[in-house]
């Protein structure tokens, strides 16, 4: 997996699909997350595509400081670098739950001439998350300060029954997917070295109301949310689709956080016409 050292000294992993002569696409992943949520659309896009999908600082293989270095700007910033470092002046950016709210930072506060097009998925705009996820801030604040307790509840995240109470919110049914299919996400949440950033990163996009910034969205933008959302409420995308100038919004029934999972069919159709309006395979 290659790596690149970025300007602040720290450094960023990341993979590349497809042809460096398409047209860009860079893949966000979300809080607790990793480049792999976007394995199965990478690959249904890359023949039309240059697929970028980097692990942001404190997760996935990326380098994990203990410093103030996670928020939802610098994040964003690092995004941007990585463009450059790999002679991408104009990309279109998809970006899931934090990662949404990375990629419009972008879009919107930074290089907004270089955006060719957004898509939100299940993406944080307003900072504001649904009550159900208080637990999961209270639980990342005692394993920064008690590493012992991180190592603990990791011990038990491929046990179906504690994994089921433990990562549960993220989609409508759990136990409609089968087990092995998210196991490499339960990891990830709660990988060796990810306690700091984990507690950082839950502060900073709380810190972020990108609500002001919108209307300043002169690109195509789509957000796309399951209906049963318990972790970004589905507020955030209508507003979203409201105010960005050309702005959309597709929703899918009986599902939670991770469309790409839970809601494939209609996920992949919904990005497909958006992305490529001549049409994909």
């Amino acid at each position: 997996m290659p790596r690149i050292v970025l300007p602040d000294g720290y450094g960023l992993n990341y993979i590349t699909a497809g042809d460096v002569h398409q047209p860009a696409l860079l893949f966000v992943h979300g809080y607790l997350s990793h480049h792999g949520v976007w394995k199965r659309t990478i690959a249904a896009l890359k023949d039309h595509f240059f697929c970028v999908a980097p692990d942001l600082l404190g997760f996935g293989d990326s380098e994990k400081p203990k410093a103030p270095v996670y928020g939802i700007a610098q994040q964003a910033q690092r995004l941007v670098q990585l463009a450059d470092a790999l002679g991408l002046e104009h990309f279109g950016l998809v970006g899931h739950s934090m990662g949404g709210q990375v990629a419009l930072c972008a879009a919107a506060m930074l290089v907004p001439e270089r955006v060719t097009q957004v898509v939100s998925v299940a993406g944080v705009v307003s900072g504001r998350l649904q009550p159900k996820t208080a637990r999961t801030g209270t639980q990342m604040r005692l394993a920064a300060s008690l590493p012992f307790v991180y190592a603990w509840t990791r011990r038990f995240c491929h046990v179906p029954a504690l994994a089921y109470a433990q990562f549960g919110s993220w989609f409508y049914d759990v136990r409609s997917l089968p087990f092995y299919a998210w196991g490499e996400d339960r990891w990830r949440a709660m990988q060796p070295g990810c306690a700091y950033p984990n507690w950082a990163a839950w502060q900073a996009i709380a810190q972020l109301n990108l609500a002001p910034y919108l209307g300043d969205l002169t690109m195509p933008v789509l957000a796309m949310f399951g209906q049963q959302d318990a972790v970004v409420p589905l507020s955030d995308g209508e507003m979203l689709a409201r105010r960005a100038r050309r702005g959309q919004l597709v929703t899918f029934e009986r599902c939670g956080h991770f469309p790409m999972y839970e809601a494939w069919e209609m996920y992949w159709a919904a990005l497909c016409a958006f992305l490529t309006p001549k049409g994909c395979s």
